[in-house]
């Protein structure tokens, strides 16, 4: 009704966000989705397709750009860290009230905390449907290939 234009940009899960499910120590990488195939993108990606549509709103008007580019479980992710970085990572799921905890433990809001853990229990479950959609237009808009997970464990192998 205001008659400001809009892109709406709709990124699945973020590669970035990896390396706070890594354990060093214990050589385990841990999260509640467990086998899920989810799509993924990094977050350079992102913000690559949103310069772009600042520089040509026009082009962008109205739309809603999905993006995820490469699609990944955790258990596949963890085998191309070992492989590529040569880190023996095993991957552990955890279950709703394991995830929770060690939210909370680390100083997460509960109020915020426990929806996250229950939307990712859904994912999980497959009950979220467009979370194993891919959807790269990086080179269509970018002009540059998008980041894969292989790029994007070389690019910040001293995380893993």
């Amino acid at each position: 009704a205001s008659g400001m234009g809009f892109t709406i940009l709709h990124p699945n899960l973020f590669m970035d966000n990896m390396v706070r499910f890594i354990d060093r120590e214990n050589g385990v990488i841990r999260h509640l989705l467990g086998d899920f195939p989810a799509g993924w993108i990094a977050a350079k990606d992102i913000a690559r397709v949103a310069a772009a549509a600042i520089r040509d709103p026009g082009r962008f008007r109205g739309q809603t750009i999905a993006l995820a580019t490469d699609r990944r479980s955790f258990p596949q992710i963890v085998a191309l860290v070992k492989e590529i970085t040569g880190r023996d990572y095993r991957f552990e799921k955890l279950e709703p009230e394991a995830a929770l905890a060690a939210m909370l433990e680390k100083g997460a809001d509960r109020e915020q905390a426990a929806p996250l853990v229950a939307y990712f229990h859904k994912i999980s479950k497959g009950e979220v449907p467009y979370f194993t959609d891919l959807a790269d237009p990086m080179a269509g808009i970018t002009g540059q290939p998008a980041t894969l997970w292989p790029d994007f464990i070389r690019e910040h192998a001293a995380a893993f």
